[in-house]
């Protein structure tokens, strides 16, 4: 082939999966090439070998950038599904503090309606108390005088 350079340091033979694997294309593409005259090609036993030159290595280079990508993607990921079980680990723990703050709310609740109910009966047993002791400080005949009140509007 014209314009290539066949120095055997630089280039070299491979079988046409080789080389596939090489330039990072199918078999049927290199195939397609060495009909165009693109690449030489011997026959050797019952392997057809692929003369590659230097510089069409040069996908190598980007075969290897490709490969190393694709790990980072594997790592990438690994690193996303770790993460989205920790995230769900969390939002369970998130849910479980949610139930035992609403019970503990509840329970709050729970205790300041009985702490007012025995505030109300604390103040009327004080109201009580009170007028009982304004009673007992009065004198005997204002007593009298409130006691048939209270009779005559019970008739």
């Amino acid at each position: 082939m014209s314009g290539q350079n066949n120095d055997k340091e630089k280039d070299k033979w491979y079988t046409i999966a080789e080389a596939s694997r090489t330039l990072n294309i199918s078999t049927r593409t290199i195939q397609r090439r060495i009909e165009k005259g693109e690449y030489n090609s011997k026959k050797q036993g019952h392997n057809r070998l692929v003369l590659i030159p230097e510089q069409d290595k040069s996908h190598d280079i980007d075969f290897d950038i490709i490969t190393t990508l694709k790990q980072n993607i594997k790592h990438l990921e690994a690193e996303l599904e770790e993460s989205k079980t920790r995230l769900k680990k969390a939002e369970e723990e998130a849910k479980d503090k949610d139930v035992w703050l609403t019970k503990e709310r509840e329970r709050h609740d729970t205790i300041t309606v009985q702490k007012d109910a025995v505030i109300m009966q604390l103040t009327r047993q004080l109201g009580d108390a009170q007028k009982a002791l304004e009673m007992k400080n009065m004198p005997w005949w204002k007593r009298l005088r409130l006691d048939k009140g209270k009779k005559e509007d019970e008739n």
